[in-house]
């Protein structure tokens, strides 16, 4: 499978899926995190990203998330193989493509998901639910990774909570996984 194939599915399953599921049901999409946000959420997540930024700059140095995410940029045409080449168009089109898949992974995580299991079980459980599947989700990637993506759902669900929406949720996100990229490519060997 390719590098956009396997993003297009994940869309498809994590956005395009629960949204017709929204919409056959006559349930308002707003009421599953897809709403603006007060501006001071947003200001917020902008500012924890950027404050990540040294964490990213140390993690990304490690063998397993150079070997990781140097391999995810080979498959999408952002990186040339040894010696590192960067296609500007392809970087353009990784961070194109994985932003795309960040809103939909935060739409489903701490939109969707977290939305319904609250009107079924109360907010705890909808926290525990999703940083739980969250963190499942992440498997496969950097050790150091998959421990803090389920804290750092914690986190972000209850901010989607408290703010009714996944628009901060999914800013940081985004702004992670571009400040990776560009660690890991500061690193590369």
């Amino acid at each position: 499978m390719s590098f956009m194939e396997y993003y297009l599915i994940n869309d498809i399953g994590l956005f395009i899926i629960p949204a017709i599921i929204i919409a056959i049901s006559r349930l308002n999409v707003a009421d599953f995190g897809i709403r603006g946000c007060d501006r001071k959420h947003i200001v917020t997540a902008v500012v924890i990203g950027l404050l990540f930024f040294p964490v990213v700059l140390v993690t990304a140095k490690s063998s397993d998330f150079q070997t990781y995410y140097l391999q995810a940029m080979r498959q999408s045409g952002a990186i040339s193989d040894i010696p590192y080449e960067i296609s500007i168009f392809g970087l353009v089109r990784h961070q194109v493509i994985l932003i795309t898949y960040m809103f939909a992974w935060e739409w489903f995580f701490r939109g969707f998901l977290l939305m319904s299991v609250k009107r079924l079980s109360g907010s705890i459980a909808a926290v525990i639910v999703q940083a739980v599947l969250f963190t499942v989700m992440h498997f496969g990637k950097p050790n150091i990774e998959v421990v803090s993506s389920f804290f750092g759902a914690i986190i972000l669900g209850v901010w989607a909570l408290r703010s009714r929406s996944m628009v901060p949720c999914f800013v940081v996100h985004a702004l992670l996984t571009t400040l990776n990229d560009v660690a890991v490519l500061i690193h590369a060997r």
